[in-house]
């Protein structure tokens, strides 16, 4: 095989262009920088290359690059100064603490009731399958257009309910909500690898046909992962929702100034206790965990400083 300037590669062997081994480099420091393993089956799944999991891991061996630092071990890849080696080790409770998270937050969407959410969805580490003892269970909220406050006043009332409830389950954290607007305006304006991949692999609990909407508009995300969104969605055909039927929401001028009430209320309460709590992460020296908060009237998200690193690795891909 040749390498995309036509030029044999001898150091990469036969079978991986500079090109792939770059990307593979990638994907193993964006698993190391999440502490999260990384077999060679999701490997395939992230990337163009047209192997089986047997092929690749020949080509590995034939890679002086790839098989000087890394081994795999029963699929999984392994750093071989042993960063990502623990991760790995630890892969069957993290599947099995992320099995847990998917039954917490099935109760959660239960409990939770709300006839404006659109869409609710497991992202994060559950959503990836891969749940350290540290993390949170993370949510995707889209709700009706000027009804977002009024969802997340309930839900943050919920959540605490739930956690006096199920004294196992994990911490919640909304990390995203928005209204449907500014949920479609992200999805169509912001091509980024990072969101490409969380909304590709997010597990939704409620609207799937909403959810699976917006995706299918943004087909940009194919550029990146063209084979996760095939598997999702290349022969899906569900006709349960009508964009030309589905306009965005009405809401009621009750509830409109409701929302507005609890956007300063709610917003105000956030603020203080996302002020409050950074703090107390920098005097912990938890540098990764402190977060940015982004509120307007239409959402509320929380961004830490490891996603923020996370998404300037995804960035490369642009250039793959």
């Amino acid at each position: 095989m040749q390498t995309s300037d036509g030029k044999v590669s001898r150091v990469l062997g036969s079978l991986l262009t500079r090109s792939n081994v770059s990307t593979i480099q990638l994907f193993c420091n964006i698993a190391k920088a999440k502490n999260a393993p990384l077999s060679l089956r999701e490997l395939l799944s992230l990337t163009s290359l047209d192997m089986t999991e047997d092929e690749l891991h020949q080509a590995w061996q034939k890679c002086a690059i790839l098989n000087n630092g890394y081994s795999i071990t029963q699929g999984v890849i392994t750093e071989k100064n042993d960063v990502l080696k623990k991760a790995a080790s630890d892969r069957a409770e993290r599947l099995a603490r992320a099995s847990s998270n998917m039954s917490y937050a099935t109760k959660f969407n239960t409990l939770l009731g709300d006839n404006d959410l659109k869409a609710l969805a497991i992202s994060g580490s559950t959503s990836y399958m891969s749940v350290s003892r540290e993390d949170d269970l993370d949510f995707f909220f889209v709700t009706r257009k000027d009804t977002m406050w009024i969802s997340l006043g309930r839900a943050l009332l919920v959540a605490r309910l739930f956690k006096l409830k199920e004294r196992n389950a994990p911490s919640l954290c909304l990390s995203f909500v928005a209204d449907e607007k500014f949920t479609e305006e992200q999805f169509a304006n912001n091509h980024d690898g990072l969101i490409a991949r969380d909304a590709i692999s997010a597990r939704v609990i409620r609207g799937e046909s909403y959810y699976n909407h917006m995706l299918r508009r943004s087909e940009w995300i194919a550029e990146y992962f063209p084979k996760l969104y095939e598997l999702r969605f290349g022969s899906l055909n569900d006709p349960s929702y009508s964009p030309e039927t589905q306009s965005l929401s009405d809401t009621s001028t009750v509830k409109k100034i409701a929302n507005m009430f609890l956007y300063y209320a709610v917003g105000t309460y956030i603020r203080m206790k996302s002020n409050l709590l950074n703090r107390k992460l920098t005097k912990m020296g938890k540098k990764s965990s402190i977060f940015k908060l982004r509120v307007g009237k239409d959402h509320c998200i929380y961004e830490s400083a490891s996603y923020r690193e996370l998404r300037k690795m995804y960035s490369q891909l642009e250039h793959k």
